[in-house]
């Protein structure tokens, strides 16, 4: 969960919570902060993030409201694959649950709550079910076919009238007739996640790409703006109803919206995508969807010196100008100090799918797609855009040759999902060259350079046979494809790396080893059980040391190159995907 000031920048605060967390709430007061989990209800200190306590709950909490009173929440939920009304006594910790009738099993529904408190409304699949606060008994339902709401509904204050948001209209329906009133067609590019009532009840706002400003009293849209955003999510607001926050989980930002003018004022970059917000009289709370952390490991004492959290589904990091560049889900992130680290925080790169990064004279490399975006890590700034000639394929990973010079780049060319093309380019950085070296049918993944820059090795697989890893060599100095080579044992690699004096290529097999493969002849000379599911490897720029993460243990592996054997093993928090050197 990210911590951020109404007027943007980077974060002031990023807490940890408890796992599966998908919904955020704030206590009247402010002084309280509930985060809805897989499992828990977890209790924070909204300005320090500390967790004072935590309630089991019956279901895996979709969404959340608060009584009026504040002693009770009511949640949405999924359990034993059936969508489910959820209740918890905050004093007690007591909690009950019931079935949603007619609902789709598994759907993730939201809820609405009448200002006393007493009823419950959940938009469900061609009706609003209607259930008692204090029982969960039902109460009824109202009619409403084909309704397709997803984001939160609200009822005004006088608890007359409930308003949602459908596919490209908002309903309004009178809770006392229990009939639909009418319906207002809304601008929008996007279904529609986002919706939040002002805290005097008089405008409802809808965010669907377009966020729209709606009179509570006329029924009328008063006001919209075109947020251009790829995937809206949810709508905040702050307690004086002066600013809106609407979230996009592509891009892992949130646009500060003046409500008044309807204005966008500015765009906060979270280091994940944001699932959910919760705004305090002073700051914005962000929660990062799946955010996960990196550890410092001394490889000499085996120790965790220290750690930090970062965004949704990191990759492997690139360490230059001191720092570490991040890649991730929405966002390429950079720490500043890893060696003591703070907060990391999101560069706006706008890349999208855990891109792969590399360092080469100076700068760090992200790959977008069917290009490669260039950074200058002193500055932290995007300095320009290489557009790789990939055969009309998409850019699988990149690496720095060890000509000091060139960019390389695995990447895969699909028609209708079936691939048609692969290989391997080589990208001189300093005249702009491209060479373009065909291996289809073999299709190269991960890739590693030797350290003079004139072989390059990638593993992969042979189209038409994807269960049998093979390696493939490229002549980088001649600019050709030598070929693939199958390795013994049925391997399934994940990674791999070439020794100091380029004989030898350390391949990382899931099936619970590390090869050791002589690269002239691709015999395996000597193997090392690691782990469970090894991932990835990085090696130490004195080339005497190895790191192997894992993907489903949560140890990392040293290995000490020079003897070709395990130095040590070392557990994290949770399994990882791939480790730098800083030194």
């Amino acid at each position: 969960m990210s911590q951020f000031n109404f007027s943007g920048g980077a974060a002031t605060g990023i807490f940890a919570t408890t796992g599966g967390a998908v919904d955020l709430l704030l206590s009247a007061n402010g002084e309280e902060l509930y985060v809805g989990t897989s499992s828990v209800i977890a209790v924070l200190n909204p300005a320090t993030g500390a967790i004072s306590r935590q309630y089991n709950m019956p279901g895996s909490v979709v969404k959340m409201v608060l009584n009026a009173a504040g002693d009770y929440i009511f949640a949405t939920a999924v359990a034993g694959g059936k969508s489910t009304l959820l209740s918890l006594y905050l004093a007690t910790g007591a909690t009950a649950h019931a079935v949603l009738p007619g609902a789709a099993p598994g759907n993730l529904y939201t809820l609405a709550i009448s200002p006393d408190g007493n009823t419950i409304y959940v938009p469900v699949t061609n009706k609003i079910d209607i259930f008692k606060g204090a029982s969960l008994a039902s109460a009824g339902s109202i009619a409403l076919a084909h309704n397709s709401i997803v984001a939160p509904p609200a009822v005004t204050p006088d608890g007359a009238t409930l308003l949602a948001v459908g596919r490209s209209s908002v309903y309004v329906v009178e809770l006392t007739t229990g009939t639909l009133r009418t319906t207002i067609p809304i601008k929008h590019s996007a279904a529609c996640f986002g919706s939040v009532l002002s805290p005097d009840g008089t405008t409802f706002y809808v965010s669907a790409g377009t966020l729209s400003a709606i009179d509570v009293a006329s029924l009328t849209v008063t006001g919209s703006v075109a947020l251009h955003q790829a995937n809206p999510f949810r709508l905040g607001i702050s307690p004086d109803g002066t600013t809106l926050f609407a979230t996009d989980t592509t891009y892992g930002t949130v646009a500060v919206v003046d409500a008044a003018s309807l204005t966008v004022e500015n765009t906060i970059f979270t280091i994940a995508p944001p699932q959910a917000v919760a705004v305090t009289g002073s700051s914005l709370l962000v929660l990062n969807k799946n955010s996960t952390g990196l550890s410092l490991v001394d490889t000499a004492s085996m120790t965790v010196k220290a750690g930090f959290l970062a965004g949704d589904g990191p990759g492997t990091a690139a360490y230059a100008a001191g720092k570490l560049f991040i890649p991730e889900a929405g966002n390429l992130a950079v720490q500043e100090t890893p060696e003591t680290p703070g907060l990391a925080k999101p560069l706006a790169d706008g890349s999208i799918g855990a891109p792969s990064v590399a360092t080469l004279a100076g700068n760090v490399y992200v790959s977008f797609v069917s290009a490669a975006k260039v950074f200058d890590p002193v500055s932290e700034t995007q300095t320009s855009t290489i557009k790789i000639k990939t055969d009309g394929g998409t850019v699988v990973t990149l690496a720095a040759s060890g000509d000091g010079v060139s960019l390389l780049a695995t990447y895969q060319a699909e028609d209708d999902g079936a691939v048609i093309g692969s290989g391997l380019v080589k990208v001189d950085t300093v005249s702009g060259a491209q060479k373009l070296m065909k291996s289809y049918p073999f299709v190269p993944g991960p890739v590693a350079s030797s350290a003079d820059g004139s072989r390059a090795y990638a593993v992969g697989y042979m189209d038409g046979n994807p269960a049998t890893d093979q390696v493939g060599t490229w002549d980088t100095r001649h600019n050709v494809f030598m070929g693939a080579t199958a390795i013994a044992g049925d391997p399934s690699f994940t990674g791999l790396a070439v020794s100091a004096d380029g004989s030898t290529l350390y391949l990382v097999d899931a099936n619970g080893k590390v090869d050791f493969v002589d690269a002239s002849t691709m015999d395996v000379v000597a193997s090392l059980a690691v782990g469970t599911n090894p991932s990835g490897i990085s090696v130490s720029a004195d080339g005497q040391q190895a790191l192997i993460t894992d993907s489903t243990s949560t140890s990392v592996t040293v290995l000490d190159l020079t003897n070709q054997s395990v130095a040590g093993t070392k557990a994290v928090d949770a399994p990882s995907v791939g480790s730098v050197f800083l030194n």
